[in-house]
Parts: structure tokens; C-alpha cells; sequence
């Protein structure tokens, strides 16, 4: 597997929505939009994850990230996060904020759930239909 930076958002925002993860696709790319990565296999090229960092109401975000479910439990997205939290620490972020909807993934890094009433406007859920209906997403922070 390799992991390399892309400018091709649009192809990735594809992959985020059909990994069931709640994507504008009129909005290409996002605004606050800092760099993407995808993680491709070296055996035939396709792409296996990607992953996003973002900057919104002044919070480094991790935007989105995602793993092909034909290629899970293979540490992708552990790996691909690791990328994201170098390039965090480059920038001199002092946190790193997520929306979760696996927050024990994001556990192992460090981050904790925050009480959503105290956090940074990072998050479109409240005006999503399926917020605490189907989906239930934990905001999320990692000191750095």
C-alpha cells in the first residue's frame, strides 16, 4: 500500500459518500480544505481509503476518511491517520477535531469526545435529517 497526496477531491468525495458519510458534492472542493491523501494498492492501483484534513472556524479537522469495505481490518485508515497527525503537527496544530461516527477507532489515537453544547462549529449534523435518528456522531478532540 502506498499513501500519497491528491488534489483529486471530487473523486475522493465520491468515495466518502458512498462509504455512507455525509458529503456536499456541490461543494468541490470544501472550503478550509488543506490536503487529501488516498491510499492506493500496489498491486492493481485502486484505491483503498482517503482521508482529509481540513481547517474550519479556525480548528484543524480531520474532514472525512474512509476505507473501501472490501479492503478493512488491513490498518488503512490507522496508517492514514498517522499521515494526517504528522502533517497536523508540521502546521503546529495545537488540536486536531473530528466528527466521529466510530468514535473507538479514534480512541486509539487519543481523542476524546467533547460535549457538543461546548464545541467549535466543525459540524453540519444538527441540520442533517438523520442526526440522532440513524446516525449519532461524537465530537471529537486530540490535543497535540
Amino acid at each position: 500500500m502506498i499513501i500519497r497526496e491528491t488534489k483529486e477531491y471530487e473523486a475522493l468525495a465520491r468515495m466518502f459518500e458512498e462509504n455512507g458519510l455525509e458529503i456536499q458534492l456541490d461543494e468541490f472542493p470544501p472550503e478550509g480544505l488543506i490536503r487529501c491523501w488516498e491510499a492506493i494498492s500496489e498491486e492493481d492501483g485502486k484505491r483503498m481509503g482517503a482521508i482529509v484534513l481540513e481547517k474550519r472556524d479556525g480548528e484543524y479537522i480531520v474532514g472525512d476518511v474512509a476505507v473501501d469495505p472490501s479492503f478493512r481490518h488491513r490498518d488503512i485508515g490507522t496508517r492514514m491517520m498517522e499521515v494526517l497527525l504528522e502533517e497536523a503537527r508540521l502546521k503546529e496544530a495545537k488540536r486536531l477535531m473530528l466528527v466521529a461516527k466510530v468514535p473507538d477507532f479514534f480512541k486509539t489515537f487519543g481523542f476524546v469526545i467533547i460535549p457538543r453544547e461546548g464545541a467549535p462549529k466543525i459540524s453540519k449534523c444538527l441540520d442533517c435529517p438523520q442526526f440522532k435518528v440513524s446516525c449519532f456522531p461524537e465530537i471529537m478532540e486530540l490535543t497535540l
